[in-house]
């Protein structure tokens, strides 16, 4: 593997590319819309949290194709679709390693693993909230204090960004049909309504 294509937009995919680059591979980096620049690349990986399968197909070399999901500094979803070789799986996993990141290995699914977890985790907060089972700041505070979490589910929605994870519910809920991952009605009428924080709802 010397050449690496990467789709991809916007900083993560430049800091990739950087970090690929002076691990000593060539990173070429291209846009879901245009394929073209990475087609003939040794591997490809596509930073997602969708399916990718539908890239794949658009490639002359579909089994060189693999997800990438970028979760925090130290860890690195790879999801293999129903078409990526056996090769491509490791060299990926391979060069996860080299930029000094755990691999975690999962299929092509929506919202891969971690996002899986964190969005109805905090789809359960908001239902909460809207339950008036408990404040904002008490639901936030009980999980920093009881489960000794980083932030607070709501505090976690508001960083990620409401549409995201709403948006995110949506593609695992059609994929899956779990009621877990239904959005919360009050998280849909937020994101419909343009308001941009949960704060801004609770106070």
């Amino acid at each position: 593997m010397t050449t690496v294509g990467i789709v991809g937009t916007g900083p993560e995919a430049a800091t990739l590319a950087a970090a690929v680059d002076g691990a000593g591979f060539t990173a070429v980096v291209a846009e879901s819309s245009d394929l073209a620049p990475v087609r003939n690349a040794d591997v490809i990986v596509a930073l997602s949290d969708r399916p990718i399968v539908e890239l794949a197909v658009r490639l002359p070399h579909p089994d060189r194709l693999a997800g990438l999901h970028l979760v925090g500094d130290d860890v690195a979803e790879v999801a293999s679709t129903v078409l990526t070789s056996e090769e491509t799986t490791g060299a990926v996993r391979d060069l996860v390693e080299i930029l000094g990141r755990t691999p975690v290995m999962c299929g092509d699914r929506a919202e891969f693993v971690v996002n899986a977890l964190l969005y109805a985790h905090i789809n359960d907060a908001v239902r909460m909230l809207e339950s008036g089972y408990a404040s904002a700041g008490d639901i936030d505070t009980g999980m920093r204090l009881g489960c000794g979490y980083p932030a607070g589910p709501l505090e976690m929605l508001d960083a990620i960004g409401l549409e995201a994870v709403r948006d995110g519910l949506r593609a695992l809920y059609a994929e899956y049909r779990e009621p877990s991952f239904a959005p919360a009605p009050l998280l849909d009428q937020l994101v419909t309504a343009g308001v941009p924080s949960i704060r801004e709802y609770a106070g």
